[in-house]
């Protein structure tokens, strides 16, 4: 789908209408929430609008010159389809379903709020206007920063998610390192102490290749 939005308008826009069909009529049969009330909950939908769009008219500009035009509607409807469905994949995984229509309501917007932050949308933009200018995506990047706070200091539905995939992310990157460099076998590299001598060791958690 993303493919076809980038080289297809038409076809682009067929595919994420087609998703959204399919979407209501699957929430219809399970009884979940539609396209429509995931809108409404606060789910970004934004098509060709990507969080890595820059919000003046040089920003417009450049978003309307080929190559990069076709990138943002492909990047703008792929990460429409992944906040639906990852919203509705919490809805059942939380079991929403079972809970009063007011607690229900909040606990949509909250998930909602996490799968933008988690897809790299934010309704801010690091260093505003100036931002904008200076940094290559900075409403992405406010969104990853808002999640590392939210993770720390959110107590709802968003901070238990948004610490959850943090946790995740640490636990991949753990992983990783530590399979990459015993593949490597590079004998005397500790990357695995933080501490050596007393000191911080600058080769903790880094890769020898």
């Amino acid at each position: 789908g993303g493919l076809q939005a980038m080289f297809d308008p038409l076809q682009g826009r067929y595919v994420l209408g087609k998703f959204l069909d399919d979407f209501d009529r699957t929430a219809a049969r399970r009884g979940l929430p539609t396209a429509a009330e995931w809108t409404a909950a606060g789910v970004r939908m934004g098509g060709i609008d990507t969080e890595f769009i820059i919000g003046n008219r040089l920003g417009q500009g450049i978003g309307n010159l080929p190559v990069i035009r076709q990138a943002n509607r492909s990047f703008g409807y792929f990460g429409d389809i992944l906040r639906l469905d990852g919203a509705q994949s919490q809805f059942e995984i939380k079991r929403l379903g079972d809970m009063l229509p007011a607690q229900r309501q909040k606990a949509m917007k909250e998930i909602a709020t996490f799968q933008n932050m988690m897809t790299g949308w934010s309704p801010g933009r690091v260093g505003g206007d100036i931002g904008s200018f200076v940094l290559f995506a900075p409403r992405f990047l406010q969104s990853q920063l808002e999640m590392v706070v939210r993770s720390i200091t959110d107590r709802s539905l968003t901070g238990d998610q948004a610490r959850r995939s943090l946790l995740k992310l640490i636990g991949l990157g753990t992983i990783l390192t530590f399979a990459a460099n015993e593949q490597l076998e590079n004998p005397g590299f500790d990357y695995w102490s933080p501490i050596v001598n007393g000191r911080f060791n600058p080769n903790f958690m880094r890769i020898r290749y």
